[in-house]
C-alpha cells in the first residue's frame, strides 16, 4: 500500500483528493496512512468493495471519482488521460490500460506482476458508472 499511496502523491493534476477506505483491514493500514498527509483515511468494519467504494464516493468532493486498490501503482499522468478522456465525449466513465510495473535492476529493467487496476468515473451529467453506485 506505501507504494500505491507514494505513486498516488506524484500525480500531475492540478486539483484532486486521496481518499483510502479501510475496510476493516487488521494489519497497520491506518500507520501507513499516516505517514501521507495528502490522504483522508476513512475506516469502517468489514463490509467488502463496493461498500468501501461507496463510502469513498459519499466522501467525495470532487467531481469525478477514480478507484485504485492498494497493490497498484498509478501513473505520474493517469489523472490527466483518464478525465482528458472522460471529458473528450458524452462518456460515463472510462477505464485505463493495464500496465505492469518496471523495476530497476541495476543495469536491466525486468517487468513486474500484472496487476489489474480500475477506474470508474461520472459524467459531467453526474451518472456515477461504478456498479453497486
Amino acid at each position: 500500500m506505501r507504494a500505491c499511496l507514494e505513486s498516488l502523491g506524484k500525480i500531475d493534476y492540478p486539483k484532486f483528493e486521496i481518499i483510502l477506505v479501510d475496510d476493516g483491514s487488521t494489519d497497520n493500514t491506518a500507520q501507513i496512512a499516516a505517514e501521507f498527509p495528502n490522504v483522508r483515511y476513512i475506516h469502517q468494519s468489514n463490509r467488502g468493495l463496493s461498500a468501501a467504494r461507496n463510502t469513498g464516493a459519499a466522501a467525495a468532493r470532487g467531481e469525478v471519482l477514480a478507484y485504485t486498490d492498494a497493490d497498484c501503482m498509478a501513473d505520474v499522468d493517469w489523472l490527466y488521460y483518464l478525465i482528458g478522456t472522460l471529458t473528450s465525449g458524452d462518456f460515463a466513465g472510462v477505464g485505463g490500460p493495464n500496465a505492469s510495473p518496471r523495476q530497476n535492476l541495476g543495469s536491466g529493467v525486468r517487468r513486474g506482476r500484472a496487476r489489474r487496476t480500475e477506474s470508474r468515473s461520472v459524467n459531467r451529467h453526474g451518472r456515477r458508472t461504478h456498479p453497486g453506485l
